[in-house]
C-alpha cells in the first residue's frame, strides 16, 4: 500500500474490527446455515422455522456486550461512542509503514496509564520464515476462511480475496512449524501455548468448510489428525485449545456433506463427531460422564484466573452443536447409554448465560453494565484513570485507590467467580477482575445464539415459505450495509446487526432444506431402512397371553422392504452365537387387515383383534398387561436385571451410526429399557416369505427369565422395529462394555467397539479385541490411531499394554517405537526401555537421535546415571549425533542424583560438540549444584550465563534453582540476595520462586523479607496458591508470629482463594512451633466444621502443641479421634506422644502407646524408645536410691534384678532386632539401667560374695575380684562388645602402648563401661603372663573465665564426664597422674598390675598372700604336666 494510498483503520485496528465480526458472524451464523440432507419424513424433529420471540434479556445483554469493542479502541477514532476514551498508539507500525495496534506485555506491566497517554516506544515484533508462529498463523487463516463465508454471498470478490490470504497464511504455518513462544519467548509469561496442533486442525477445517477442498479435509483425517486430533478426550475449548472447537466444526461436515465423503473419510470424520459427542456428554450436567469441574450453582470452572472463559466458550459450542442437531434431524446423543435432545443442550448454554447475567450465589452480573450490580473494580487501566488525568507511565496510584472506577468499561466481561462462587471486587484482583476480547468474543457468539427461542413446536412447512423469503431479502439487505460500512471506515454496531443475524440463519436453512437429497451407499439406505422400521412400530398388544409385536408396514415400499431385509439380516443378527432351545416369539407386520396372525411359541396360530387405528399411524408402544408378565415378582427381577446389567442395554439408533434419526422415538425408550434388556441374550432370526404381501417375520428367541425365589418363567417380549438387538463375538463380549455390536464380518463394528473401550480407558480389553481382529484376518492397524493408544498407556503408565499393542502393528516405524519408549519413559522403566532399543535393532531400524535421548531420559528419571552415559557413548559409537536435548537429559539425570561432577562433565562434552547451550541446560547445571549445595559453582554457571555472545538471562526457573541452593547451603542472606534478580530482569515469576523465596526465609524466622515477597507477588500479578500461603505460614510460625500466620489464612479466604490441608497444616504447625496450644485447638475445631478432613500431618503438629502444653492426654485423645476419621497415626504420631510421656514422667501412658504402636506395624524409632529407657532408668535409680534390693545373687554371681531394667533391655533388644542402629545415647540410657549402686552395704556382699577372708581396715579394695568390678552388671560388657559391632563406639585396642581412650564424645555410662571393658581385658592379659601397659585417658574439659584481683583469666574445669570417670577410679582404688581440670590423666602399668592383683589372707598359713602368685604356680605345674605328656613321660 502506498504512502498516499495508505488508510488508517482506527480503533483497535479496523482489520481487527472486520476480522472480529467476521468471526462471530462465522461463528454463529455461517457454521449452521449451508444445511444439507434434510430429511422430510413427518416424524423427524423439526428443522426450526422462523425465529420465535426475542429473548429481552438476552438481547439487552447483547447490546450491552458489543459496546466493549467500543472501548478497546485504538489509533484515530472515528464516530467515538465512549466519552472517556480518546485517539491512542498513533505510532504503532511506522517504522514497518503499516497501521496496527501493537502491545508489548512487558512494557505494559510496568505501567498502568491510559492509552492516550502512551509515550513509549512500541516497537513491531514480527513472525517470518526464520522466526515463525505457527498458532498465530493458522489462528488467522482460520479467521479469515470463515470471514470469507460471510461475505460469499454479498461481497465475492472480497470473500475471494480472504479465502486465498487465508491459505497463504495456512501454508505458511503449516509449512513452517514452530510455536511462537520458542520465537518469541518473552511472551511465554503471559500467553504461554500448550502447542500448535490445534490451530492447525482449526484452520484447516475453516478452510476445508470455506472451499471444500478435499486436501484441507485430507489434512484434518491424516497423520497430522491423528497426531493433534486427541482423539476420545474432550478437551475445554479455550484461546488456547481449539481443538473442541474443530470437533464440533467438522461434525457439521459430517451430518451436511455425508455425500461428498468416501467410507475412510466418513469413518476419519467419525472420530470427531465421537469426540464432540463426549464434549457435549461432558457439558450436560445430567449426563453420567458430566464433568465434575461445576461450582455448586452449576457454573463450569476450570481455572481460577479467568474463570468465566471456560464456561462461556462451552456454552456457546453447546448451542451451535444444539443447532446442528435440529437442522440435520438428529433426535438425540447418547452419553453412557442416556439420551439427551438439542434442547437439553440449549438449556444447558442459557444456564451458563444466565449465570453470568447475574443468577449466580453473588447475584451480581459478571457483565459490566448490565444488571443493577456489576463489578465496579475493573481490573481495566483506562476505566481506572479519570479522563482528564494526566498520568505517565507510573499512575499506579489510580491502581491502588478504593474508589471505584471514574469510567464504567460497559460491556466487559470479568474474569469471574472463584470455585466457592465468590467475587473479590478489587482492581488489584486481576485474577477475577481482568476483561479481555477473547471473553467479549464468545459471550457475544453465545448471546447471538440465544437470542430467539428455537421453535422446537412450529411445524417445517406451515407457511413460513413467504415469510422466510422476506427475511432474507431484509437480512442480505442489513448485511450490505455492514460491509458499506466497514469499506467506508464507519464505526460497526456489532450489537444492530448480530440482533438479525437469525433471520439470514432461518433463510439458509430454508433454501437447503427444500433441497432433496439421495442418502449415499447402501449402508446409509440400511440407516434409512432401520428409522423407518423404528418410526412404524404401533404397540403391543393389551390381551392376556398376547406375544407379538404389530406395526404398520403399508407405507414400506419393496425398496425399502429389501433394504430392511438387508440390516436385519446383514449384520450377523441370526447365528450359532444363540441357543436354539430357547422359547420363541414371532413379530410380523400387518398388511391392511382386520385381524392380527399371532404365533405362539407351540407353533399353533391364533388371530387378535386389530390393534383400534388407522392405517399407517404411529401409536406408542404399551407395557403388557399386570395380568401377563407384569406381576409383582416379575416386575421386581425385571428392575432387579436392568439394574445390574444397564451398560448392556443400548439403542440401534446411536448417533455415531446413523445420521437421520426420528425424534419421536426418544419418549419411548424408557419404556422399552425393560423389553431391550431381556432381548439381549435372545435368539434373533430373520425370514422373508416369498409371497406377495411382503410380510417379514423378525423372530425372537427369548431365554427363561430367572427369578429371586429361584422359579423360572418363559415371559416373551418384543422387539421393536430399529431397535432389534444385535449379536456379540464370543471372543470380545465380555469386553464391549455392554455395547452391542454386530462384528463377526463387519469390521467397522470392531473399530467402533474399540473406540469405545480406548475411550474408557480399558486398555487390556482393546488388546484382546484386536488380537480377536488379526485371529478372524479382519485388522487393518492402518485405521488404528497409534498415537491415541501410546498416550492412554503413559496416563495409565501401562508398559505391557503398550508393547502388546506395538507387536500388533505390521511394519512399525522408527515413530513407533519412539511412542513405545516414550511410555516406558514415563513409567521409569528402564528395563522395558532398553527391550524397545532391541525391538529396533530386529526391525532393522536405525535407532535416532530422538529414541536414544528418551532412553536417556528414561535412565535419568530412573536414577540410573551410570547407565544413562553407556546409553549416551552407545550412541555417539552408533554415529548418531546427539543434540541439545541429548545433553539436557544428560545434565538433568545428573541433577537428580546430586552427581555435580558428572553433571559438569556432560556440559564439558556439549561444549567440546560446539552445542550452544540454552537457558534449560544452564538451569539443569544450576540445579544439580543445588543437589549438594555447591553454591559458588552455581553462581559460577549464572557469570556463565551473562557472558555468553548472545547473553542469556536468568528465569524464574534459574532464580529458583538459585535461592534452592543458597537455602540447602545455609547461605539464607545470600538467598535473599538472589530473590533480587527477579525485579532487576523484570521476571514476573511463578508461585514456586516466590515459595522458594519465603521458604528461605523461613529458618531465620524473617517476617519483614517474606511479607515483601508478598507483596512482589501482588503487585507483579502472580496470584499466590497453597504452598506459597504454606510457606509463608511457616515463617510467621518460626518467627513466633502466631496471630500474623492467621491474619494470612483469613486475608486468603476473603480473596476466594481455595484453602486445604496444605495451608491448615502449616497454620497448625506455625501453632505448634509457639507452643500455643490453644490456638492449636480452636483451629482443629475450624477444619472440623468446614468439613475439612485433616491429614496426619496437621494432626502430628497439633498433637505436638499440645504435648509442648502439657495436654498429654487431650492430646491421646486426639489420637483416638484419628482413628475414628480413618486417618492412621504414624510412627511420627507415637513418636511425638512418647516425648509427651517422658515429658510427663507417665511410664503407664508410655508404654501403653508403645504396645499400640507395635500392633499397627509401626517399628520403633530412636526417639521412642530414648523416651521408654530413659523413664525406665528414671524409675531404676529411684528404686535404689529408696533402698529396695535391685542386685541379687541368685547365680551366685552378682546381677541387676529390676523390672525396670526388664523392660529397658526388652525395648532396646526389639529396636535392634527391628534393624534400627541405637545411638550413644540410646545405648548409655541402657547401661544405666545396669549400673550397681554406690552404697558401702552392697559393697560388703559384693566381697563377701568372693569366698575369701580379709580385712579391709588393713587390706587394699579387692574390687578387681568381682565381676564387673562391682561396678555393673556383667552383661553391660556383652552391650558394649554388641555396639562396637554395630560401629556405634570404636573397638578396644590392646596393640599399641601406651593405649590412649579419648572419651571426650561419649555419654557417661559408656564411658565408664568402656573403661571397665580395658580393665577387664588387661586383667585376662596379666593372667596370660602379659606385660601391662599405660592407659592415657582423653577428657573433656569446659573454660570459664575468672575475675582476679589484676585481671581476668581463663580456666579449665573438669567437665562431667571427666568428674565421672576421677570418681569411678577412685572408687576402684586406681592411682592415675594428671589432673581431670587438665583433659588428661595417666594410670601406670605398674599400678594397675598391683590393683590387679590384691592380697589376700592365706587358707593355710594365714599370711598375706598374692593371688597372682598361687595362680601363676598352678598355671606352671599344668605347663610342666603337658611337656611331659608330649615327651611321653607318663612317669611324674
Amino acid at each position: 500500500m502506498g504512502a498516499n494510498g495508505k488508510r488508517k483503520l482506527g480503533c483497535c485496528c479496523w482489520f481487527f474490527i472486520i476480522v472480529l465480526t467476521f468471526a462471530v458472524v462465522a461463528a454463529v451464523v455461517i457454521t449452521i446455515t449451508m444445511i444439507k440432507y434434510a430429511n422430510t419424513h413427518p416424524n423427524a424433529p423439526p428443522v426450526p422455522g422462523p425465529p420465535g420471540a426475542i429473548t429481552q434479556k438476552y438481547a439487552d445483554a447483547l447490546k450491552t456486550a458489543t459496546q466493549f469493542f467500543d472501548v478497546q479502541k485504538s489509533g484515530k477514532l472515528v464516530n467515538n461512542k465512549i466519552s472517556w476514551r480518546g485517539d491512542s498508539a498513533l505510532k504503532d507500525g511506522s517504522e514497518e509503514d503499516v497501521d496496527l495496534s501493537k502491545g508489548d506485555p512487558e512494557a505494559d506491566h510496568k505501567c498502568w496509564q491510559k492509552p492516550e497517554s502512551m509515550t513509549e516506544a512500541r516497537p513491531v515484533t514480527q513472525l517470518n520464515t526464520s522466526s515463525p508462529g505457527t498458532e498465530v498463523a493458522a489462528e488467522m487463516a482460520a479467521a479469515l476462511a470463515s470471514a470469507s463465508l460471510v461475505f460469499k454471498k454479498i461481497n465475492s470478490t472480497y470473500s475471494d480475496l480472504l479465502l486465498k490470504h487465508a491459505g497463504q497464511l495456512f501454508t505458511f504455518a503449516n509449512t513452517y512449524r514452530r510455536s511462537y513462544i520458542v520465537s518469541i519467548p518473552e511472551v511465554q509469561t503471559y500467553y504461554n501455548s500448550t502447542g500448535y496442533g490445534d490451530e492447525l486442525l482449526w484452520a484447516a477445517s475453516w478452510l476445508y468448510h470455506a472451499t471444500k477442498d478435499k486436501s484441507y479435509l485430507k489434512f484434518v483425517l491424516g497423520e497430522d489428525g491423528k497426531k493433534f486430533g486427541n482423539f476420545g478426550n474432550p478437551t475445554w475449548f479455550s484461546w488456547d485449545n481449539k481443538l473442541a472447537g474443530a470437533q464440533v466444526l467438522l461434525s457439521r461436515a459430517y451430518w451436511f456433506d455425508a455425500r461428498e465423503f468416501s467410507d475412510d473419510e466418513d469413518h476419519g470424520l467419525t472420530m470427531y463427531v465421537q469426540t464432540a459427542e463426549a464434549v457435549m456428554c461432558g457439558l450436560l450436567p445430567k449426563s453420567p460422564s458430566a464433568t465434575s469441574s461445576r461450582t455448586d450453582g452449576g457454573l463450569i470452572w476450570v481455572s481460577e484466573w479467568n474463570a468465566l472463559q471456560h464456561p462461556v466458550a462451552s456454552a456457546f459450542l453447546a448451542i451451535v452443536y444444539s443447532d446442528y442437531m435440529l437442522t440435520a434431524q438428529i433426535g438425540y446423543i447418547e452419553c453412557n447409554f442416556k439420551t439427551y435432545t438439542a434442547a437439553d443442550l440449549r438449556d444447558f448454554a442459557k444456564s451458563q448465560a444466565d449465570y453470568v447475567l447475574g443468577d449466580n450465589p453473588m447475584k451480581m452480573s459478571y457483565l459490566v453494565g448490565y444488571g443493577d450490580k456489576y463489578p465496579e473494580y475493573v481490573h481495566h487501566r483506562g476505566a481506572s484513570i479519570p479522563a482528564d488525568a494526566k498520568t505517565g507511565c507510573k499512575g499506579f496510584k489510580w491502581l491502588e485507590s478504593t474508589e471505584p472506577n471514574p469510567n464504567v468499561a460497559v460491556g466487559a466481561m470479568v474474569g469471574g467467580p472463584f470455585r466457592n462462587e465468590t467475587y473479590i471486587d478489587s482492581r488489584n484482583n486481576s485474577k477475577q477482575g481482568e476483561p479481555t476480547t477473547y471473553n467479549s468474543a464468545i459471550i457475544v457468539g453465545l448471546l447471538s445464539g440465544l437470542l430467539t427461542t428455537s421453535n422446537h413446536n412450529v411445524k417445517k412447512h406451515a407457511g413460513t415459505k413467504g415469510a422466510e423469503s422476506v427475511q432474507s431479502i431484509d437480512v442480505s439487505n442489513k448485511m450490505e450495509i455492514l460491509i458499506k460500512k466497514s469499506t467506508e471506515s464507519q464505526a460497526l454496531d456489532l450489537g444492530d446487526i448480530i440482533v438479525d443475524t437469525c433471520m439470514l440463519e432461518r433463510h439458509f436453512k430454508t433454501e437447503e432444506r427444500n433441497e432433496n437429497v439421495t442418502e449415499k451407499r447402501g449402508v446409509q439406505q440400511k440407516r434409512t431402512a432401520s428409522a423407518h422400521v423404528e418410526s412404524l412400530i404401533t404397540e403391543v398388544s393389551a390381551s392376556s397371553g398376547s406375544n407379538v409385536l404389530t406395526y404398520n408396514s403399508s407405507s414400506l415400499s419393496t425398496k425399502e422392504l429389501e433394504g430392511m431385509h438387508g440390516l436385519l439380516t446383514g449384520g450377523g443378527l441370526a447365528g450359532d452365537d444363540f441357543n436354539s432351545n430357547s422359547n420363541g416369539v414371532v413379530v410380523r407386520p400387518v398388511i391392511d387387515a382386520s385381524v392380527i396372525p399371532v404365533n405362539y411359541e407351540d407353533g399353533e396360530t391364533k388371530e387378535e383383534p386389530k390393534p383400534n387405528h388407522g392405517v399407517g399411524e404411529a401409536v406408542n408402544l404399551q407395557v403388557p398387561d399386570s395380568s401377563d408378565v407384569a406381576n409383582v415378582s416379575s416386575r421386581e427381577e425385571l428392575h432387579t436385571f436392568y439394574e445390574q446389567n444397564q451398560d448392556s442395554a443400548r439403542s440401534v439408533s446411536n448417533v455415531r451410526d446413523l445420521k437421520s434419526m426420528s425424534s419421536h422415538s426418544i419418549p419411548q425408550k424408557e419404556s422399552l429399557s425393560l423389553l431391550l434388556d431381556s432381548l439381549h441374550k435372545s435368539e434373533v432370526s430373520v425370514q422373508t416369505p416369498n409371497h406377495s404381501s411382503g410380510s417379514v417375520s423378525l423372530e425372537v428367541t427369548l431365554p427363561p427369565a430367572h427369578y429371586k425365589d429361584g422359579s423360572s418363567s418363559k415371559g416373551k417380549y418384543y422387539s421393536k422395529g430399529g431397535e432389534h438387538p444385535r449379536s456379540m463375538v464370543k471372543e470380545i463380549s465380555s469386553q464391549t462394555n455392554g455395547r452391542l455390536a454386530s462384528t463377526k464380518h463387519d469390521p467397522p463394528k470392531y473399530l467402533s467397539t474399540y473406540n469405545r473401550l480406548l475411550r474408557d480407558g480399558r486398555l487390556a480389553a482393546c488388546i484382546e479385541l484386536l488380537q480377536s481382529m488379526e485371529l478372524k484376518g479382519l485388522l487393518d492397524m492402518d485405521k488404528i490411531y497409534h498415537v491415541k493408544f501410546f498416550n492412554i498407556c503413559k496416563s495409565q503408565k501401562a508398559v505391557k499394554e503398550a508393547f502388546c499393542f506395538a507387536k500388533l502393528i505390521g511394519n512399525p516405524t522408527l515413530s513407533t517405537f519412539n511412542m513405545l519408549l516414550s511410555v516406558c519413559a514415563s513409567s521409569q522403566d528402564s528395563e522395558g526401555a532398553f527391550q524397545v532399543l532391541e525391538l529396533v535393532k530386529e526391525a532393522g531400524l536405525r535407532a535416532d537421535c530422538k529414541l536414544y535421548t528418551t532412553l536417556i531420559s528414561t535412565c535419568a528419571k530412573s536414577g540410573k546415571v551410570d547407565t544413562m552415559f553407556k546409553v549416551f557413548h552407545d550412541m555417539v559409537n552408533a554415529g548418531v549425533e546427539p543434540n541439545l536435548h541429548t545433553y539436557g537429559s544428560l545434565i538433568d539425570g545428573c541433577a537428580r542424583a546430586g552427581q555435580v561432577a558428572k553433571a559438569f562433565g556432560a556440559y564439558g562434552i556439549l561444549r567440546s560438540k560446539n552445542v550452544k547451550p540454552d537457558r534449560v541446560v544452564f538451569n539443569a547445571l544450576i540445579s544439580a549444584c543445588g543437589q549438594s549445595g555447591a553454591v559458588d559453582r552455581a553462581f559460577d554457571v549464572l557469570a556463565e550465563m551473562k557472558a555468553e555472545p548472545t547473553p542469556v538471562d536468568p528465569d524464574h526457573i534459574t532464580v529458583g534453582a538459585l535461592i534452592k541452593t543458597c537455602t540447602k547451603a545455609g547461605q539464607f542472606d545470600r538467598g535473599l540476595e538472589v530473590y533480587k534478580m527477579i525485579s532487576q530482569y523484570k521476571i514476573k515469576g511463578t508461585p514456586e520462586v516466590y515459595t522458594l523465596a519465603v521458604s528461605n526465609c523461613s529458618q531465620t524466622g524473617n517476617m519483614e523479607f517474606a511479607l515483601n515477597v508478598y507483596k512482589d507477588m501482588t503487585r507483579n500479578g502472580v496470584i499466590p496458591d497453597e504452598m506459597f500461603l504454606s510457606a509463608l505460614i511457616d515463617v510467621a510460625g518460626h518467627a513466633g508470629k502466631i496471630d500474623v500466620a492467621f491474619g494470612i489464612v483469613q486475608k486468603a479466604r476473603a480473596q476466594g482463594i481455595q484453602l486445604g490441608n496444605i495451608t491448615y497444616g502449616s497454620l497448625m504447625g506455625a501453632c505448634s512451633n509457639a507452643k500455643d496450644w490453644q490456638k492449636a485447638l480452636e483451629l482443629y475445631e475450624d477444619v472440623k466444621s468446614i468439613k475439612l478432613c485433616p491429614t496426619v500431618s496437621m494432626l502430628n503438629a497439633l498433637v505436638n502443641a499440645l504435648c509442648d502444653g502439657d495436654q498429654l492426654h487431650k492430646a491421646v485423645e486426639v489420637l483416638a479421634e484419628m482413628k475414628k476419621a480413618g486417618v492412621s497415626p504414624n510412627i511420627i504420631t507415637y513418636s511425638i506422644l512418647l516425648v509427651g510421656s517422658e515429658k510427663k514422667d507417665d511410664q503407664e501412658v508410655g508404654f501403653m502407646l508403645y504396645y499400640q504402636a507395635k500392633k499397627e506395624g509401626i517399628v520403633p524409632n530412636i526417639i521412642m524408645c530414648k523416651c521408654l529407657i530413659g523413664m525406665c532408668l528414671r524409675r531404676f535409680q529411684k528404686a535404689y536410691s529408696l533402698g529396695e534390693h535391685v542386685v541379687s545373687f541368685k547365680s551366685g554371681k552378682p546381677g541387676v534384678d529390676s523390672k525396670w531394667t526388664s523392660l529397658a533391655l526388652s525395648v532396646y533388644r526389639e529396636t535392634i532386632v527391628s534393624g534400627v542402629i541405637p545411638t550413644m545415647e540410646l545405648l548409655s540410657l541402657v547401661l544405666g539401667c545396669l549400673q550397681f549402686p554406690h552404697d558401702t552395704s552392697l559393697r560388703v556382699k559384693l566381697i563377701e560374695n568372693l569366698g575369701v577372708n580379709t580385712d579391709p581396715s588393713k587390706f587394699t579394695n579387692l574390687k578387681s575380684l568381682i565381676e564387673g568390678f562391682g561396678e555393673y552388671d556383667p552383661r553391660s560388657f556383652s552391650l558394649l562388645e554388641e555396639a562396637a559391632s554395630l560401629g556405634i563406639v570404636a573397638f578396644v585396642s590392646f596393640k599399641k602402648s601406651p593405649i590412649v581412650v579419648d572419651v571426650r564424645k561419649m555419654q557417661i555410662h559408656i564411658v565408664e563401661v568402656y573403661l571397665l571393658t580395658i580393665l577387664k581385658g588387661l586383667k585376662h592379659r596379666l593372667a596370660a603372663g602379659a606385660k601391662l601397659p599405660n592407659i592415657n585417658i582423653v577428657l573433656p574439659v569446659e573454660k570459664t573465665q575468672v575475675l582476679t584481683s589484676k585481671e581476668e583469666k581463663t580456666i579449665k574445669l573438669a567437665g562431667r564426664v571427666g568428674q565421672r570417670v576421677g570418681a569411678l577410679l577412685r572408687r576402684l582404688g586406681i592411682r592415675y597422674q594428671g589432673s581431670e581440670s587438665n583433659g588428661k590423666i595417666k594410670i601406670n602399668g605398674l599400678s594397675l598390675k598391683r590393683w590387679l592383683q590384691p592380697k589376700i589372707v592365706s587358707a593355710i598359713n594365714g599370711k598375706p598372700q598374692d593371688l597372682n602368685s598361687s595362680e601363676m604356680s598352678l598355671g606352671k605345674r599344668i605347663k610342666d604336666q603337658q611337656r611331659d605328656i608330649r615327651m611321653s613321660n607318663l612317669s611324674t
